[in-house]
């Protein structure tokens, strides 16, 4: 991981190519600069990438405060910060989080270690009063069809009324405005929604409960035929059926999409989030239509409980 820092006022600026060569002599700002190597520094430059500063113009003290700052210390985010999100998009990571449960932030960073700097920008707040006024859960930013989408959970206050909604981008800005598409029909409570993509179709993942009453959560999964509609009947992709998804709940939930080499995993967290026995597992699909519960094979736990971390759960992916 490449940390950035805002240290130098003026710096001789060079092409880190086959032939290093010189193309501004002296810069007049506070830039954003990552550390490269012991010879130098990569500065990041909008539609100029692969420039670095010369280290010759640094003196050693401010060398030494760039390594310092080369460090970081967890948590990132300071507590709450349940639910993390996460997505790289044209050389800037954002992170989407709900706050006291009422309102959406979008927080914007070159490096990981940076994300808690910034306090984000506010992009919803929930309404005083209706249907996802209260409890705004697991917000998840998505870019699909050329615009941004978030998917949260929300309710007017009674748990058994929790259903997924969505919000669309006004425009290019994954910070700027939004409005909401509406409740997404899950048919029946739902938390957790994330998207799955596999060409040209998107499919609609949630916790849900498998009637009316709390006590279970299951994972399904759902056809779209646009990023705020369901095109067809949920089909039931997990149930908790093994002892450790049943810890003080039988759960499953916070299905996260990996896609790698052509594979496609979806990773979730089983049990109950308030115990120390939370944990994440696996499901694989082995080809053919991921509608069908069959095509899914559940690889067990691929995190849990250790005596240094405790309750590893809800999670998502994002690339360095």
């Amino acid at each position: 991981m490449l940390p950035s820092f805002n240290v130098v006022k003026q710096a001789n600026i060079w092409h880190a190519g086959s032939s290093p060569r010189p193309v501004n002599s002296i810069v007049n700002t506070n830039t954003d600069l990552r550390l490269q190597e012991s010879n130098g520094f990569l500065l990041n430059v909008a539609g100029a990438p692969g420039y670095y500063v010369d280290s010759a113009v640094y003196d050693r003290d401010r060398i030494a405060v760039a390594s310092r700052r080369a460090t970081f210390s967890n948590p990132i985010i300071p507590s709450p910060s349940a639910d993390p999100w996460m997505l790289f998009h044209e050389g800037f990571y954002y992170y989407c989080e709900s706050r006291n449960q009422s309102s959406i932030h979008i927080r914007k960073a070159r490096t990981l270690n940076e994300i808690g700097y910034d306090e984000g920008e506010q992009i919803w707040e929930a309404p005083m009063v209706g249907n996802n006024s209260k409890a705004v859960w697991a917000p998840e930013l998505h870019r699909l069809n050329g615009k941004w989408y978030v998917y949260y959970a929300a309710d007017d206050g009674l748990n058994e009324n929790h259903r997924m909604w969505v919000l669309e981008s006004l425009g290019e800005n994954p910070q700027g405005g939004y409005r909401c598409r509406g409740c997404i029909e899950t048919q029946g409570w739902a938390i957790d929604g994330t998207v799955l993509e596999i060409g040209d179709q998107m499919y609609f993942l949630w916790s849900g409960w498998p009637g009316k009453v709390n006590g279970q959560q299951n994972l399904y999964i759902a056809p779209m035929s646009n990023p705020w509609t369901i095109s067809g009947e949920r089909t039931l992709l997990a149930a908790p059926e093994r002892d450790w998804e049943c810890v003080d709940m039988a759960i499953c939930e916070g299905p996260q999409v990996l896609q790698r080499n052509g594979k496609i995993f979806v990773i979730y967290s089983a049990s109950g989030s308030w115990t120390v026995d939370y944990c994440l597992a696996m499901l694989a699909l082995k080809g053919g239509d991921p509608l069908d519960a069959s095509n899914w094979e559940n690889r067990g736990r691929i995190f849990e409980t250790v005596p240094e971390v405790l309750g590893v759960g809800h999670c998502s992916f994002v690339t360095s």
